[in-house]
């Protein structure tokens, strides 16, 4: 394993090291999968799990990556596969496509590549749920998350392997991405989501073990937020599951929480005063860091400006709900105008309201670049999308996880399509196993589908000729 050294880049990284990291995930992948059955959305899985080596490749093919996503998703959702559309989904999906057009045409329409790239990424995530809806009633739930489950591991196979071949780089995210490194710091949440209802809350050993594991992808990639985050997720999930108890399971919960901060905050260089992986761990050195981060230096606190994640969340805050009928609030300030300005520039301040590109969350990225009329209808569509699930218990878990991440940190989740495809997934995932006859078609389908008769008195089955 390399020495730890904060990169923030791959340009000085041997290419032949990176495609080594691909072509061996890919060989761990297939030999995981090699007893596993597999339909026609897990190689729709599969596929979106190596967007990385798109990413890789160059611009262009991870433009056509994207595009093919978009179309392979909507060609599946029209032909040749069971179950009916859903009307409702599918209204929600031509309202956000109007109204993000009605944004975008408002600018000009002056980067028509760049434009299409952002509404094919943005609106993947309907189409997903338009084609889990629709075949909801015709899919072997358990197969596929742990589909799913076995892509997730890739990652963490891959995050190892890059710290033996190419050390601690914050950009280079498994087979996932080469310049998202938010990435790293919301997969561990949504790995542990997915192996946490796999389980309905019962982890074996084996799970811990991958559960603590994917945590080697924030550390790979040297992620702050994850030590905060991940023990909260752990937390919530576990006692709105168990309730509050004082008992040993409580008690073996809570040092488990407070090891993985303790952990985090030592081996992670920018949480302990030496700077080094290893270091000591301080709590006024942690709080005054969470202070910086999420508001800035003393210095630099400005109520005129957004600086750092919460900073700007009250500044934004502040534009929508203080008039939200002003220009740029209704139709944001373009797409070409958010890229054409720096990820550090001083004008950003003066022209947007914010110093840093890397401190937006997700929805204000989208505030700013398409205003709050596509805003407000993306947060309902996702907000109708969690809400299919029945129970308030698992809704509200849900709810906190996408919120927790796109409200207060970043948009990486939603815009990541392997991320926002496992967790619509496990919304319809979640239903099934609430409710069993969720699953069932209707009894014609059935007859249809099988070509038998229901049971009968003895429990013996008929064949219809």
């Amino acid at each position: 394993m390399k020495d730890f050294e904060f990169i923030s880049t791959i340009d000085n990284v041997n290419p032949s090291s990176i495609w080594a990291i691909y072509l061996l995930s890919f060989l761990y992948l297939l030999f995981t999968l090699r007893k596993q059955k597999l339909s026609y959305l897990s190689y729709i899985f599969i596929y979106v799990g190596f967007a990385g080596v798109f990413e890789y490749t160059g611009e262009l093919f991870m433009r056509l990556f994207d595009l093919s996503v978009f179309l392979l998703v909507g060609f599946t959702i029209l032909r040749g596969h069971k179950g009916r559309i859903n009307e409702a989904p599918v209204r929600l999906f031509i309202v956000f496509t109007s109204v993000f057009f009605l944004a975008v045409f408002y600018h000009g329409f002056s980067e028509p590549l760049s434009d299409v790239r952002q509404y094919v990424i943005y609106s993947v995530p309907f189409l997903f749920y338009i084609l889990f809806d629709k075949v909801k009633f015709h899919v072997n739930y358990t197969n596929e998350i742990n589909i799913f489950v076995k892509i997730f591991n890739v990652q963490i196979i891959a995050s190892i392997l890059k710290l033996i071949f190419i050390g601690f780089n914050e950009k280079f995210i498994g087979t996932l991405s080469i310049s998202g490194g938010g990435i790293a710091a919301v997969f561990p949440i949504i790995y542990f989501m997915l192996i946490w209802y796999k389980n309905r809350g019962t982890l074996s050993r084996k799970d811990w073990f991958w559960v603590l594991a994917s945590l080697l992808v924030a550390i790979a990639s040297n992620k702050r937020s994850i030590w905060f985050f991940f023990p909260l997720t752990l937390f919530i999930f576990f006692f709105a599951y168990k309730r509050i108890k004082f008992n040993s399971l409580t008690i073996a919960t809570t040092v488990l929480v407070a090891f993985v901060f303790y952990f985090g905050v030592r081996f992670n260089a920018t949480l302990n005063p030496e700077g080094e992986v290893g270091g000591s761990f301080n709590m006024s050195f942690v709080s005054d860091y969470i202070v910086r981060y999420n508001l800035g230096k003393e210095e630099e606190i400005d109520p005129t400006v957004g600086v750092g994640r919460m900073g700007t969340n009250i500044y934004y805050t502040k534009e929508l709900f203080g008039d939200f009928f002003k220009e740029t609030n209704i139709f944001g300030y373009g797409n070409a105008e958010f890229n054409k300005s720096g990820a550090r520039d001083e004008e950003n301040a003066t022209k947007f309201g914010f110093r840093s590109k890397y401190m937006l969350t997700g929805w204000a990225t989208v505030f700013i670049k398409f205003g709050g009329i596509v805003l407000i209808v993306l947060l309902g569509a996702l907000f109708y999308m969690i809400r299919r699930i029945k129970k308030k218990r698992d809704f509200l878990l849900m709810l906190f996880v996408f919120s927790s991440w796109f409200l207060f940190y970043s948009g990486v989740l939603y815009t990541t399509t392997l991320l926002i495809s496992s967790f619509l997934f496990a919304i319809f995932f979640i239903q099934y196993h609430n409710n069993r006859r969720f699953i069932q078609p209707p009894v014609s389908v059935r007859l249809k589908r099988n070509r038998f008769a229901i049971l009968n008195k003895n429990k013996n089955f008929k064949k219809i000729k």
